[in-house]
C-alpha cells in the first residue's frame, strides 16, 4: 500500500453521516497521480456504523478524488448513492447525487446536482440540487430550492428544509403548494423562524 493510500483510508472513517463509523473497503486503488496534490481512490463501497454497532449507511461511488491542500477536500463527481439503514437492518431511505464534497477540516459534507432523497416507508421523495448532512444532529438541510412530494401532497420550500435521513418529519423555510396537516404530524422540536436568514448555518450548529 503506497504512501498515499495510507494518508486517505483514515480519511474515509469520517466521510458522511455517522460518527464512530467504520469502513469495509471492498475494492480501493490508488491511482497514478497525473496532478501534483491529488489522490485517486476508485470503486468506493463505504460502510457507517452507529454507537450501538448497528449498520446505519452504505456509501459508493465510483471514483473519489482527494485534494491536498491547506484545507484538505474530497470530491465525488462522478455520482454517488447512500442507503441509510434502521436498526432492524432495513432500508429507511436512499439519497442519490451526481456530485459530493467533503472537507476534512471542518467535517462539512455537501451533495449536490439533482439529489434525490426516497424514503422506503413513507413513500416521500425530497429533490433539491443542494443539500447538506449534519453529523451532529443527524439531519439533511438545504438553504436551496426543495421539493418533497407524498402520495396526499407536493410541498415546496423555496428556502430549503430540515429533515432527518428517513424523512420522518420536515421543516420547510418559505412553504408552498398543497398541504395537508394533521395535528403532531411535524416533528415536536422547536418551530423555527421562517423569516430569518438561515443561509448562515452551518452543518453541527
Amino acid at each position: 500500500m503506497n504512501n498515499a493510500l495510507k494518508r486517505l483510508l483514515p480519511y474515509l472513517a469520517f466521510i458522511f453521516f455517522l460518527s464512530g463509523c467504520v469502513n469495509d473497503l471492498k475494492k480501493i486503488e490508488s491511482l497514478g497521480k497525473k496532478n501534483v496534490g491529488v489522490e485517486v481512490a476508485q470503486d468506493i463501497k463505504t460502510y457507517y456504523y452507529g454507537a450501538n454497532g448497528h449498520l446505519k449507511g452504505i456509501l459508493t461511488s465510483p471514483v473519489m478524488y482527494r485534494y491536498v491542500r491547506d484545507t484538505p477536500y474530497m470530491v465525488m463527481d462522478e455520482g454517488l448513492k447512500v442507503d441509510f439503514y434502521n436498526d432492524s437492518l432495513q432500508i429507511q431511505s436512499v439519497l442519490t447525487a451526481k456530485k459530493g464534497e467533503y472537507w476534512e477540516n471542518t467535517n462539512n459534507i455537501l451533495v449536490r446536482d439533482s439529489v434525490v432523497v426516497t424514503s422506503m416507508s413513507g413513500k416521500r421523495i425530497l429533490k433539491t440540487n443542494e443539500l447538506f448532512w449534519d453529523p451532529k444532529n443527524q439531519q439533511f438541510y438545504t438553504h436551496s430550492l426543495a421539493t418533497l412530494t407524498t402520495p396526499e401532497q407536493t410541498i415546496i420550500g423555496k428556502n430549503g428544509l430540515v429533515a432527518p435521513a428517513d424523512l420522518s418529519w420536515y421543516k420547510f423555510f418559505n412553504t408552498s403548494g398543497e398541504m395537508k396537516v394533521d395535528s403532531g404530524y411535524f416533528s415536536p422540536s422547536p418551530a423555527v423562524d421562517s423569516t430569518k436568514d438561515t443561509t448562515t448555518q452551518k452543518p453541527g450548529t
